[in-house]
């Protein structure tokens, strides 16, 4: 178990991409532990919104009823609280202490599947959450036990950062570069291209995910002009998707945070402001987003269809 434990965490750090990461991750913990079903999806950092989802039947089956559950009902082990927990892995059998219909995942979707314990971890690596992983067991009475969970405690940052990496720099280039590297283009007086590198011939190719910053160089033989072209962080493309909207800034404030899961006496005390305030963002923002409930304002931004 050790020995295995230890190979999967170094797959971690082999520059998988996601989905080569996940299926080698849920591959490897079948060996060393039942699951009857698992589901891995990778997480904006940001919003903690879901970006892609892997699941196993019947789970994905059920995928409209575990979102509204997620994100529109209170509920034990949602994710957004385990990536603000101190320890982001827990089952349902833990959080219940035994009593599984207290949960109402496990009384409207597990139980009605034949799912019983259910072993969830936040993916949470030193800057961010970047995945979400659940694994499930047959409805029966003995659930995940301690050294279960604390195998998935101990592997879950790794696989944690091997999503990070996959998200922010990508596969392993052939040649070892970063695929993430700035680029640098040179641009003479009359704007001609003076120089370029590799790295900016490559971004330059994905030109929709860069963004781009020029100054002027001073010096012999002339004065240029300097463009580097990165890719931007998530924390500037968040907010403008929000704004893309037509959301004012406090608004995608209070959006931001029901996308995170929060509740409206959670959102009031950490903005500072009232509840009724919270109230009022939220339904100028149902009305231009087109949407009546937080399940519906959660779905739109899913899926960029209000």
């Amino acid at each position: 178990m050790e020995r295995q434990a230890t190979a999967l965490i170094g797959r971690c750090y082999a520059g998988l991409d996601a989905a080569g990461l996940r299926a080698e991750v849920l591959r490897r913990l079948r060996r060393m532990l039942p699951v009857d079903a698992a589901f891995f999806a990778t997480v904006d950092p940001m919003t903690l919104l879901f970006t892609s989802v892997a699941a196993d039947e019947p789970l994905g089956a059920a995928t409209p009823l575990f979102l509204e559950n997620e994100f529109g009902r209170d509920d034990v082990n949602k994710f957004a609280a385990l990536a603000e927990s101190a320890d982001p892995v827990a089952s349902l059998d833990r959080a219940t202490r035994g009593q599984r219909p207290a949960s109402a995942r496990y009384r409207e979707i597990m139980g009605p599947l034949g799912l019983g314990d259910e072993l969830r971890a936040a993916l949470v690596a030193k800057n961010g959450c970047w995945g979400a992983l659940c694994l499930h067991r047959e409805d029966a009475a003995h659930g995940f036990d301690t050294s279960e969970i604390d195998l998935i405690r101990r592997v879950s940052p790794h696989v944690a950062e091997g999503l990070r990496r996959a998200v922010t720099i990508g596969p392993a280039a052939a040649a070892g570069a970063d695929a993430a590297a700035p680029g640098m283009i040179v641009l003479g007086a009359d704007l001609a291209v003076v120089s370029m590198s590799p790295e900016a011939e490559r971004w330059l190719a994905e030109i929709g995910e860069a963004g781009l910053h020029a100054s002027r160089l001073s010096g012999p033989p002339a004065p240029q002009i300097g463009i580097v072209i990165a890719p931007a962080p998530a924390a500037q493309i968040s907010p403008l998707l929000l704004n893309a909207y037509g959301l004012t800034t406090a608004q995608s404030r209070v959006v931001a945070l029901v996308l995170r899961g929060h509740s409206t006496r959670q959102i009031a005390g950490e903005l500072h402001i009232s509840a009724n305030t919270v109230q009022e963002h939220l339904t100028a923002a149902f009305d231009k987003l087109g949407v009546r409930s937080r399940r519906e304002l959660v779905a739109a931004v899913l899926t960029g269809h209000p």
